[in-house]
């Protein structure tokens, strides 16, 4: 039997104007959404429905609609971290 590892999903980055966020990207057949902070940490938000991720992007603040809209209501986790931890190996 073989067992094949699920490639993480890359999602591109679209520039948005505010001053806590850089960048948001979306990919609608998992309804995942990524955000970069102004920090560059990258987060991926899951469960995240398409007009939400819209009206995020057209919002007049950026930042306002995520700290409404998305943090704290969509499980998330930083990219970074993530990566780390799918890099350990265990003894």
């Amino acid at each position: 039997m073989t067992t094949t590892t699920a490639q993480p999903i890359q999602i591109a980055l679209v520039p948005v104007v505010s001053g806590n966020l850089k960048a948001v990207g979306y990919d609608a057949a998992t309804q995942t959404m990524d955000v970069q902070f102004a920090s560059t940490r990258v987060y991926r938000y899951s469960g995240v429905p398409p007009e939400v991720h819209k009206e995020m992007v057209e919002a007049e603040s950026v930042g306002s609609y995520f700290s409404r809209n998305v943090r704290n209501k969509f499980p998330g986790v930083d990219l970074e971290t993530l990566d780390q931890h799918e890099g350990s190996t265990a003894d």
